[in-house]
């Protein structure tokens, strides 16, 4: 009887397809076995021996420059305060904020999660303020420059944003020439030189005319040479101060009532006859950041009366297109021009105060050491009780070298960071343990006996004097008795630890 092969089912096939998949992943293990990346020895291996070690997340990475939005997760801490201004500006039509603080307190990074937080916003805040997009545009000023070299690089730095994020193409024409002219203007000034020479010769030297009975001789010769040289030179013509704050009023005010126009998808109904949707118009917010005008600071007049500082000469002559251009300029200076904002309020005649509409002192992050050591653990591992203790005294003693300032916090942190083969540990040798005991339990010290080193604090500022107490070199002379001894005795037990140590 021949052999009938059954018809062939969808579960026949479901069969077929699976152990086809099979033998194919035999194959693929087979090529390509796993672990051959593992057998790689590393070449960080070290011949130290770490009394302790905190795994940290395989994502690791050093960051040394400000968070951004790449590295958002980073940023720890800040978070009314970020919301705070972020609402400020986003509801704002316009205006100038001043954010300050000490050196390395993270402000860049403030104000670029500011910024991300404005971008997160926008459909939220959608139905209140329309469709709107953010143009965020960064400007160091590091060196001193005059009110018109700001100017020029805001009309430059505008046009360049807006090519770059995609909204120039898609803005009116007119809007687009406005644009254009006053960029060109305060292009760099082009000179183009044309050379043109040209040499001609013609002519011939001897010539016979005749027959055999005659038969004349002319000789004549005859050249031409000419020479032309043309030169050319084009430059835009200059812009003035008040044209170019002009422009830039203008065409902001333009951007931000209604920036460009974008199709509406779908039909509206009129009678019995549908029409497409009418373009739904979007508002840019222009947001400028100043950052590192605490350099400034450091070309500041010295010992001479009647001469300003160098931001205050540029608040002073650009202070209406600060104030009513509906751009959001944000500026990013140091505690310097707080303190000079303070005291220029208490004369009653201040610049700043007519030129700010919000200022935000950065205070020191004291208390945000755990989150930012936190964040950098690995997840799901349970440590052994010693390792979990030397990492309790680790937090503390980064809060006493830290001292509030994130940027020496995490210096302090990446400099216990190794590799154990491809995890990231926080790795300690004995010596540093001690260390590390050492300045955690001096920090005990300071935040037990905290109003008695640093007394009450009232201030109209949150944070400002409190910081600058506490940022001194943690001095105890003024300290009560009790507490200098309490602290003497500690280092000198650890000093004589540490002969021992060394001397075994």
């Amino acid at each position: 009887m021949p052999f009938v092969e059954p018809p062939v089912t969808g579960e026949t096939l479901r069969q077929r397809v699976k152990g086809l998949g099979n033998r194919l992943t035999v194959l693929y293990r087979f090529l390509f076995p796993a672990g051959v990346v593992s057998k790689v020895r590393s070449p960080f291996a070290s011949g130290h021996t770490y009394e302790a070690a905190v795994p940290l997340t395989k994502k690791f990475r050093f960051v040394h420059e400000p968070v951004d939005g790449t590295t958002s997760t980073r940023f720890v801490g800040r978070e009314i305060e970020m919301q705070s201004l972020a609402q400020r500006i986003l509801f704002s039509k316009g205006g100038s904020f001043l954010v300050t603080g000490y050196r390395g307190v993270g402000k860049t990074s403030f104000v670029n999660q500011v910024v991300r937080t404005l971008e997160l916003a926008l459909p939220w805040a959608e139905g209140a303020l329309g469709k709107t997009e953010i143009v965020d545009i960064y400007l160091n000023v590091a060196r001193p420059v005059e009110p018109s070299e700001i100017m020029h690089h805001i009309i430059r730095r505008l046009r360049e944003r807006l090519i770059e994020k995609d909204f120039y193409r898609l803005l009116d024409k007119k809007l687009r020439e406005d644009l254009t002219l006053p960029y060109d203007r305060t292009s760099v000034n082009m000179a183009r030189k044309l050379a043109e020479s040209s040499e001609r010769t013609f002519g011939f030297d001897e010539a016979s005319i005749g027959s055999d009975w005659m038969k004349a001789a002319v000789k004549l010769g005859w050249s031409s040479k000419r020479s032309k040289t043309q030169n050319y030179e084009m430059s835009y013509l200059g812009c003035d101060d008040k044209a170019a704050e002009h422009d830039i009023i203008r065409i902001s005010r333009q951007l931000a009532d209604g920036g460009y126009s974008q199709p509406t998808p779908g039909w509206r109904r009129h009678g019995l006859i549908f029409w497409p949707r009418e373009p739904q118009m979007v508002r840019l917010k222009i947001v400028f950041v100043f950052d590192e005008l605490d350099k400034l600071e450091e070309f500041n007049p010295k010992g001479g009366k009647g001469k300003k500082p160098v931001i205050d000469e540029i608040l002073g002559a650009l202070k209406n297109l600060f104030t009513t251009s509906g751009v959001t300029f944000v500026f990013v200076a140091g505690k310097d021009l707080q303190e000079r904002w303070l005291d220029d309020v208490g004369k009653g005649d201040s610049v700043y105060e007519s030129v700010f509409s919000y200022d935000k002192y950065l205070p020191c992050l004291w208390s945000d050491v755990d989150p930012i050591c936190n964040a950098l653990l690995a997840d799901s591992v349970t440590l052994p009780s010693y390792d979990k203790q030397v990492y309790e005294e680790f937090k503390k003693y980064l809060v006493f070298k830290g001292r509030g300032i994130p940027r020496r916090i995490i210096r302090t942190f990446n400099d216990f960071v190794g590799w154990n083969g491809e995890q990231p540990v926080l790795a300690f040798t004995r010596q540093a343990v001690r260390q590390i005991r050492f300045f955690a339990g001096l920090q005990e010290v300071l935040t037990t006996n905290e109003k008695l080193l640093f007394g009450e604090s009232h201030e109209e500022v949150p944070g400002a004097q409190s910081d600058k107490r506490r940022l001194l070199p943690h001095r105890l002379d003024p300290a009560p008795v009790d507490v200098r001894v309490h602290v003497e005795r500690r280092f000198e037990r650890f000093q004589t630890t540490k002969c021992q140590d060394c001397a075994g």
